[in-house]
């Protein structure tokens, strides 16, 4: 029977194995009712049971590790890249003017707007305006010219 329910010699040997090796460990409690063909019949049905239980699980569980560790792989791939792009940038802005360098880095990693910039730099709002398109029209044809 655990031969025709899983198709597989080795997966039934098991099974009729555990079976006995329980029932043996059980020796001293174990009170069989009726007849012990149905008894074991009921047993190998259960451990069947559990056998795919278990087997659904640890596909389950493999399939889960296979997707985390691809994510994982294109994860630290994308970091490489977001952390290669960062430097090209920061190598570009290095070669920007001083003022319009300067507001750029204010507007982006300061997070100012263009009054604030144009408070901090006494200059007027137009003429951040100006350096803030100037920088990012620079930065945006280099990043064109590094990926061609």
């Amino acid at each position: 029977m655990a031969y025709n329910r899983t198709g597989d010699k080795e997966v039934a040997k098991e099974i009729v194995q555990d079976v006995f090796l329980s029932l043996w460990k059980r020796r001293e409690e174990v009170r069989i009712r009726g007849s012990i063909k149905n008894y074991l019949l009921r047993a190998v049905k259960l451990e069947i049971i559990d056998y795919y239980r278990k087997k659904s699980r640890k596909e389950k569980h493999q399939h889960y590790l296979t997707e985390n560790a691809c994510q994982s792989s294109r994860s630290t791939e994308q970091t490489i890249l977001f952390n290669e792009l960062n430097l090209r940038i920061s190598a570009m802005v290095d070669k920007l003017p001083a003022q319009c360098r300067e507001v750029y880095l204010l507007s982006r990693e300061k997070g100012l707007n263009n009054k604030e910039i144009a408070l901090s730099m006494a200059v007027t709002e137009k003429t951040v305006e100006s350096h803030l398109t100037k920088a990012l029209k620079f930065l945006r044809s280099s990043i064109t010219i590094c990926t061609d």
